[in-house]
């Protein structure tokens, strides 16, 4: 992350902590209650980084229509999901995060509508809202993340060990996906890819292999379990040269897309985790 996002994540995070702790909550949900918040929260973070993945997508497309379908689906989405969280029978609870995260999604999202628009009308993007809609994500998904640790903390919930792995999985693929779609986008583009880490995509490669061994070494007495980590796996290996070894003559379409096969794989983990 460069040095004004990590200035950004951290006055986000000073703010929302500030929030939150003088909030008189701390033993107030119960553990259903703080599930359903955490998966909620961490569902935005997925749809988040597929939204402006979907962008990316488009832009590498030449306009494909079907990429600006799947954004608007996942915003519409994030609208949903959203409202989900508004609605929640604990959100009072939560106000100030969910003011915060409503005003930064709403800035996120006109800037990934607006975006998109520009794509359509004139064929190329203003590489100055592109940056803004790059910043914009990785500020929303920092809030949501520090939302949930927060709820972490004050209610002394912790997900289970295998719910918590697939999610960091899914969440690295993630990003690894959007950086190399931004990369592939443009050379502006992966200054600020919408992304929360600027690591190099050999590097953030390495750290999502190693969390697939230890998925694989968690899974072993599961055999449903086992065959999604597998399967997942053999998906990683097809494309995981292409993050390793970064070459526009790679096809991005073929990693985009088994990117997302990984992520359903891990979805549908984690929907096995929670049993």
């Amino acid at each position: 992350m460069s040095f004004s996002g990590i200035i950004r994540s951290i006055l986000l995070s000073f703010t929302l902590m500030a929030g939150l702790l003088s909030a008189p909550f701390a033993q107030a949900f119960t553990q259903k209650q703080a599930d359903d918040l955490l998966s909620i929260l961490h569902q935005m973070r997925v749809d988040s980084y597929l939204a402006i993945n979907a962008y990316y997508s488009f832009a590498n497309s030449a306009g494909d229509k079907g990429m600006a379908q799947e954004a608007n689906n996942t915003i519409n989405r994030l609208d949903s999901l959203l409202e989900q969280l508004n609605g929640a029978p604990e959100a009072g609870q939560l106000q100030e995060s969910l003011t915060s995260i409503s005003g930064q999604w709403e800035k996120y999202r006109k800037l990934l509508i607006t975006n998109m628009q520009d794509l359509i009308k004139r064929g190329y993007p203003d590489l100055r809202l592109m940056v803004e809609m790059a910043e914009a994500n990785v500020d929303f998904i920092a809030l949501l993340g520090d939302t949930a640790s927060a709820i972490k903390k004050t209610s002394g919930y912790q997900p289970n060990e295998l719910l918590e792995l697939v999610r960091e999985a899914t969440l690295k693929i993630e990003q690894i996906m959007t950086a190399y779609a931004a990369r592939t986008a443009s050379n502006v583009a992966q200054i600020a890819q919408g992304a929360e880490t600027d690591e190099p995509l050999n590097v953030l490669a390495e750290q999502f292999t190693q969390q697939l061994q230890v998925l694989q070494s968690k899974t072993t007495a599961n055999r449903e379990a086992a065959k999604i980590v597998d399967d997942i796996a053999t998906k990683w290996n097809f494309i995981k040269s292409s993050y390793i070894n970064f070459n526009e003559n790679n096809v991005a379409y073929i990693a985009n897309l088994y990117s997302k096969r990984i992520i359903e794989g891990l979805q549908s983990l984690e929907d096995s985790a929670q049993l």
